[in-house]
């Protein structure tokens, strides 16, 4: 696991952005060149991941994590953390959604 988690580290300073327009709970949609963005109920993606540390399957809520082409440095640190086995401390949770329009 510590090793994938460390390709996936390794990955992040050389991921393209894909434009996307995203639009939580009916707000007006944000367009931006996105690197990573999840949609989760769980807090892990993959077995070494921590994205989401305070999700909770059953609470009724998706986790709606991202990093925009401008925060790359903000991804790596939170990558980082978790293949260091840092616990809560992602800083990429954008909050609670209940839908995601993509």
């Amino acid at each position: 696991m510590h090793r994938d988690s460390s390709v996936v580290l390794a990955l992040a300073h050389e991921l393209h952005p894909v434009r996307l327009s995203v639009s939580a709970d009916g707000r007006r949609p944000v367009v931006d060149d996105y690197l990573l963005l999840e949609v989760m109920n769980i807090n892990r993606a993959g077995p070494g991941l921590e994205l989401a540390p305070k999700a909770d399957p059953t609470d009724g809520w998706f986790d709606l994590v991202a990093a925009t082409v401008d925060e790359r440095d903000k991804l790596k640190r939170s990558l980082a953390g978790s293949v260091a086995g840092g616990k809560g401390k992602s800083t990429l949770a954008l909050g609670n959604v209940r839908t995601v329009r993509l």
